[in-house]
């Protein structure tokens, strides 16, 4: 893949979980995890050609640096007083390419050299769902990250990157040409801070005519939140992939990475007894408001 590249563009930090939490009745069902506060760092502000590629190392550090700050016991060391060390340090760990960007499998084995460092042993979890290219085997893989997945991380207390994919050319809807290195705009990694899911038919499952938006930590700025849904991939059979709008691109998740310092760092709400979970009540199914 040697792909994960955004496009920068500045833009606003999200709003709060409350401003989501309004018209509530009881029509449908309002699902939302606690915001967390994920670090927003900027890979612009790397020196180039890095900060046009550093989106892998930039989003694991967004999520390393919370975990610095909020479980600072399992780690051996204090984070380092520059984020930019951080990166750097990730990037040798993944291999990471100031031309081209990240494989996924590398940005894994990397989250994993980090945590074997710095982190006290067996302190440390990291797990992931990869169907996102392999360049050795020259194939897409058949692990998507479903959203049962992701959610689970997350209410868990887990933080989780994703790997999201657009149509950057050839290689998307003809995959057997090679890897990605021709089109290096065609993904990104985001790292998740929160999501509030209206679960219209109040079964627990995303299906049709919910609605889910995720916040995120997004390494070039360009989003602070994606309104997702299910479809098919132009490389994968099922229509079960995890879709959103990225600015102006269709965008498919193909790879999931959660990690986490084993300790809750999610709270009982409203005495529903689940985990990190707001459950309300709300009458449109529609979360078009919240920004």
């Amino acid at each position: 893949m040697k792909a994960l590249k955004c496009h920068p563009n500045h833009t606003l930090k999200a709003l709060v979980l409350l401003a989501a939490l309004v018209s509530i009745s009881a029509e449908a069902g309002i699902i939302a995890s606690k915001p967390r506060g994920m670090p927003t760092h900027d890979q612009s502000e790397l020196p180039a050609p890095a900060s046009g590629y550093y989106c892998g190392p930039v989003a694991a550090w967004n999520s390393i640096e919370w975990m610095y700050d909020t479980y600072p016991k399992y780690f051996k060391d204090k984070k380092p007083a520059n984020w930019k060390d951080g990166v750097n340090e990730l990037a040798g760990y993944m291999k990471t390419d100031k031309n081209k960007g990240t494989w996924v499998n590398d940005f894994i084995s990397g989250k994993k050299t980090f945590f074997e460092k710095h982190a006290n042993p067996g302190s440390w979890q990291v797990e992931s769902k990869n169907a996102d290219w392999d360049p050795v085997a020259k194939k897409w893989g058949a692990d998507a990250p479903t959203w049962k997945w992701i959610r689970t991380q997350m209410d868990k207390g887990q933080d989780v990157e994703v790997v999201i994919r657009w149509d950057g050319g050839a290689h998307w809807t003809n995959p057997a040409k090679g890897a990605f290195d021709e089109e290096p705009d065609s993904a990104n990694i985001l790292t998740l801070d929160y999501y509030v899911w209206n679960d219209v038919n109040d079964n627990l499952e995303f299906d049709l005519g919910d609605a889910m938006d995720w916040f995120l930590s997004d390494p070039h700025q360009e989003v602070v939140t994606m309104s997702m849904s299910l479809g098919t991939s132009p490389v994968a059979p099922g229509g079960d992939w995890l879709n959103a709008k990225y600015g102006n691109k269709n965008v498919w998740v193909t790879a999931a990475v959660a990690e986490s310092i084993p300790e809750p760092s999610t709270i009982l709400l409203l005495g529903m007894g689940a985990i990190g979970l707001l459950r309300v009540k709300r009458a449109s199914p529609s979360l078009a408001g919240i920004a």
